[in-house]
């Protein structure tokens, strides 16, 4: 009995030994036992490392924020209902507040590849300025992640697309 209990522990603490010394390598894989089929291979998102090239890093507020000279003669309600409308067309409204002029949508995954991209989000703040609602400030949040740390910034090519669509709808006719 003795026998059996010391080659039962060696042979345990072999197998221990090997894969650990396979797994600091990097050369194990274990292989799930419902998996069918092929191995995968890791997701655009996972394999690509770098941000989306619409991705800008930037903490700027000048550079986040493009501002709309609104149309003079529509009242507050029909510019905050068109304002609304449009941003519900493409993006889910989080916060909406007509009294102070305030909209922001929830966080958006990116998407490469037909794939979500779980590390990258992007938001979008929209505010009427001063009491009169002259202008409208479209802002754009986005991040990135790095590891455990997000990159703060923005998505340009949202806000381009925001500011113009939003600039057709209630920004000031040029003469």
């Amino acid at each position: 009995m003795k026998g059996y209990l010391w080659t039962k522990r060696v042979a345990t603490g072999a197998v221990i030994v090997a894969v650990t010394s396979l797994a600091a390598c990097g050369g194990l894989r274990i292989r799930s036992p419902i998996q069918t089929g092929p191995e995968q291979k890791p997701t655009p998102a996972q394999a690509n490392p770098n941000p989306p090239q619409t991705f800008v890093r930037s903490t700027s507020d000048a550079r986040t924020t493009r501002v709309i000279e609104l149309r003079e003669g529509m009242p507050k309600d029909a510019l905050f209902r068109a304002v609304s409308e449009a941003l519900a067309a493409k993006y889910t409204v989080e916060v909406s507040d007509p009294r102070a002029g305030f909209l922001m949508t929830s966080w958006q995954t990116g998407v490469r590849g037909g794939v979500p991209d779980v590390h990258y989000r992007s938001r979008l703040v929209v505010r009427f300025a001063g009491d009169d609602w002259k202008q409208l400030s479209v802002h754009s949040e986005a991040n990135w992640q790095r590891d455990d740390e997000w990159d703060v910034g923005y998505d340009a090519e949202q806000l381009a697309a925001v500011t113009v669509d939003l600039n057709s709808k209630i920004g000031k006719k040029p003469n």
